[in-house]
């Protein structure tokens, strides 16, 4: 597990005041007890992975509260995540990239969408 505190600067080019959040890596692979799982996802704001069955862990978010940046990677036209997300009330982006390398600015802009829409409902 990867734990680090992160300041956005504000300004006139992104937001006006200082962003600040933590960034939790977690590879849920390596948690061995699924109730490590609930509670390392319980406590997250935003939920970022690649298509795959991880993701359908957002259903242990705070309902309502939380977003989840799904990476489309030769996989787009899948909405199961998509679904889930809106169900349970989440905010949900989505990034497609084709060929053999996932577009990591296209990744970025996707979270910066995400965490805009999160923060417009705080």
């Amino acid at each position: 597990r990867w734990l680090r505190r992160l300041r956005a600067s504000g300004g006139s080019r992104c937001r006006p005041s200082n962003v600040f959040f933590d960034l939790r890596v977690v590879e849920l692979n390596d948690i061995p007890f699924f109730p490590d799982h609930v509670q390392v996802v319980g406590q997250a704001t935003v939920l970022a992975g690649a298509h795959g069955t991880g993701l359908a862990n957002m259903i242990w978010m705070a309902p309502g509260k939380g977003g989840v940046l799904e990476l489309h990677h030769n996989s787009a036209g899948n909405d199961h995540y998509h679904n889930q997300a809106h169900l349970l009330g989440h905010k949900y982006v989505h990034v497609d990239s084709d060929g053999d390398r996932v577009d990591l600015s296209a990744a970025a802009s996707g979270l910066r969408t995400l965490l805009d829409m999160l923060g417009s409902t705080a």
